[in-house]
């Protein structure tokens, strides 16, 4: 329902446009017509002329803002890129991917160390954890607001994001239970639904 409201907001966005062109066109063809007719004086043709322009910058406003408003999307997704490649995140998600994928370490013992605040490796394990999952819930939430260019980020972020969602999926129940919240993520989870329904180039 709510695609195809999109679809027709972006098909009379389109219909508006031409309607605006075709106006202006006849405004400018009518105006230098009845001026060289006689039918019009240089100063009410100007006046046709005028409303022409006006009704066309109308079109070239709209588009500027579309195009400022697409340059920033691009501008935060690579904000994104920048930050997860930073040498300093890259020292949290090596951390963090180690102890989710973490064999040797049966599920039991790996919850303890998350939430149990008696545990030695509580106070290490649980902030890097935290960290990483929470930069995901916070990039999802630009993201399933259309803040941020969605095909670039698919294009980086899709297989990391649903793979270390799905081998995390332990640690974000316990999180979740932990925090005494259903919501916990929720965004992230919002964003790999859109992820696997679309695919990115080369994908099959």
């Amino acid at each position: 329902m709510i695609n195809a409201l999109k679809w027709i907001w972006k098909e009379l966005l389109f219909i508006s446009v031409l309607i605006i062109y075709f106006i202006a066109a006849f405004l400018i063809i009518s105006g230098f017509y009845l001026f060289f007719t006689g039918q019009k004086t240089l100063g009410d043709t100007v006046l046709i002329l005028a409303a022409a322009v006006a009704s066309l910058s109308v079109v070239y406003l709209a588009e500027q803002i579309r195009v400022a408003g697409e340059q920033e999307q691009v501008k935060r997704s690579y904000e994104y890129f920048a930050r997860y490649n930073s040498e300093a995140f890259k020292e949290t998600t090596t951390e963090a991917c180690a102890f989710i994928r973490d064999g040797g370490k049966t599920k039991d013992k790996k919850m303890d160390i998350l939430i149990n605040r008696k545990n030695p490796q509580y106070k290490t394990i649980r902030p890097i954890i935290s960290l990483y999952f929470n930069f995901f819930e916070d990039m999802a939430i630009l993201y399933n607001r259309k803040l941020l260019n969605r095909e670039l980020i698919r294009s980086f972020f899709k297989s990391i994001s649903l793979s270390i969602y799905n081998d995390g999926k332990d640690c974000i129940d316990k999180l979740r239970v932990d925090a005494n919240s259903t919501t916990l993520f929720k965004e992230w989870e919002k964003m790999n639904e859109d992820f696997n329904i679309k695919k990115i180039r080369g994908e099959r």
